[in-house]
């Protein structure tokens, strides 16, 4: 770590990179940091943090840093900047990390590509608007990578191998945040291992590249074992007094459906079904097929280096890892884009590394390319941070939707009801559940409480029945038959007010 910690203030005192770095982040995540809007989850701290709706999905370590941090309700521009602030450390830590093991042989605008390239990718949004989730998901991909760079770097230099215990078990407790940094994981190890075959001296034999994968392979094992068997404990323990939801929110985890993948899907149905969830329906993303016509130009530049320099291995590492970018994509398909944190890395490496190799090329006007190259870059950087601002403002613009559509609901039940203080019964048919208003109807199996919650938060104080609508046909016979209507989506009767909703 003393190492590491040289490297970071070395490239700290670059101002250029640093500022590019400031910049970046100010045109991604600006309008996000002060522009907060309720969306889904965000109110659900009262079940996650407080509750034990995300301990029963094994998610222990969210669980643990929210409630260290007392995160216990909706926390806005605090932690969407928190937030921000550990992916900025995590762009200087990628940095500094590949800094050290190329031997400080790569031009600082590399750095800078690297970095913004990162910090800009638009996947990132995905993970950041969710506030009961979005730090530790930011947090757990950052313990990770430093993981990956420190197993490394014990095998490498032959350290303490007592070491390795603590990492397994901060590694285990990255996982219990969010288990999808496992892909970003295994994505920054092949990153090391590509660039510590670059700028050796020595031709590393595969031996020797093979040992250090088992070395990154079992380390990681042994965290997920760690992760798992307090998860387990947990959930006996939740068992015991009558607080696992099996059924909820956040019940289903990577690994659960992985096994299901394996026992319904056939390949061939996967991929398909994969690649039309990812591509076709997202056609029009740019960091979809940015990222692809960047990863080819990536391979072609492994190609030449391992050509160059007499190391072919880089060719099916560089392989690899492309490959390990897909591996959740081939398993997952609700809640896609939440999960690929690793893209945003692998992205900002490839900038880096097709520059570097473009660099190294020895042709005419050899400087002039590279500076062609470096604009081109950075005008990809700059579109990347356009498509992340106006991804936040999407999410901003459906959570205002929502937000006028609940005061809408308490604003007629407030100003038209006999009695604002009856039970309300919600009566629902063809939602999407992609809209925070749709998914707060009946989520975590009890009937109209989230949606209550929000309704209440701006402002109303209207009491949820729990009941479905079939069930007051049976209880209080007639009462819905003989409502007073009063629009199209609010009636009252004698013992309930009824809320009708639907995708209109």
């Amino acid at each position: 770590m003393k190492e590491l910690y040289e490297e970071i203030k070395s490239i700290m005192q670059n101002k250029i990179f640093v500022v590019c770095l400031i910049i970046t982040a100010i045109l991604s995540f600006g309008f996000g940091i002060t522009h907060i809007s309720i969306g889904i989850d965000d109110l659900c701290f009262d079940r996650y943090a407080v509750g034990t709706w995300i301990l029963s999905a094994n998610r222990w370590g969210t669980w643990l840093f929210y409630n260290i941090f007392r995160i216990f309700s909706f926390t806005p521009f605090w932690l969407e900047f928190m937030t921000v602030i550990v992916y900025f450390v995590t762009a200087i830590i990628l940095c500094s990390i590949i800094k050290k093991i190329s031997k400080d042989q790569i031009s600082s605008f590399s750095y800078i590509l690297l970095g913004c390239g990162y910090i800009s990718f638009p996947i990132l949004s995905f993970q950041f608007v969710y506030q009961s989730t979005n730090i530790t998901v930011a947090l757990s991909n950052l313990i990770l990578i430093i993981i990956a760079y420190l197993v490394f770097m014990n095998y490498k230099e032959k350290k303490n191998k007592l070491w390795f215990i603590l990492y397994i078990f901060i590694s285990a407790f990255a996982i219990a945040c969010y288990e999808s940094c496992l892909q970003t994981y295994a994505v920054f190890s092949l990153i090391i291992t590509l660039m510590w075959i670059k700028y050796s001296e020595d031709k590393i034999k595969f031996k020797s590249i093979a040992f250090l994968g088992f070395i990154f392979i079992i380390t990681i094992v042994l965290s997920i074992g760690v992760y798992f068997g307090i998860a387990s404990l947990v959930k006996i323990h939740l068992k015991n007094i009558g607080e696992l939801h099996p059924n909820g929110a956040y019940s289903t985890t990577i690994f659960e459906n992985i096994s299901k993948v394996g026992k319904k899907i056939a390949i061939s149905e996967l991929f398909d079904d994969r690649y039309n969830t990812m591509i076709k329906t997202n056609k029009n993303d740019l960091f979809v097929f940015g990222g692809l016509f960047t990863s080819i130009i990536f391979i072609i530049s492994a190609v030449i280096n391992s050509i160059k320099n007499k190391k072919y291995n880089m060719i099916w590492i560089s392989v690899f890892l492309l490959g390990v970018n897909l591996v959740f994509p081939l398993v997952f398909i609700s809640l896609l884009y939440r999960m690929y944190y690793s893209w945003a890395v692998t992205i900002g490496f490839e900038f880096l590394f097709i520059y570097e190799t473009i660099k190294e090329i020895d042709m005419l006007n050899r400087k002039k390319l590279d500076k062609i190259i470096f604009l081109v870059f950075m005008f990809i950087i700059l579109l990347q941070s356009k498509e992340m601002n106006n991804k936040l403002f999407e999410d901003y613009r459906a959570n205002e939707e929502a937000k006028n559509r609940f005061i809408l609901i308490g604003n007629t039940i407030k100003s038209y009801c006999s009695e604002s203080g009856k039970p309300v019964v919600y009566k629902y048919e063809g939602l999407t559940m992609t809209s925070t208003f749709d998914w707060s109807v009946n989520v975590f199996d009890d009937m109209g409480a989230v949606i209550t919650q929000y309704i209440n938060y701006n402002g109303f104080f209207i009491q949820n029945s729990g009941l479905r609508w079939e069930e007051t046909l049976w209880k209080v016979p007639g009462d819905y038959e003989n409502r007073k209507i009063i629009n199209s989506y609010v009636s009252e009767g004698e013992h309930y007010i009824y809320v009708e909703i639907n995708q209109d």
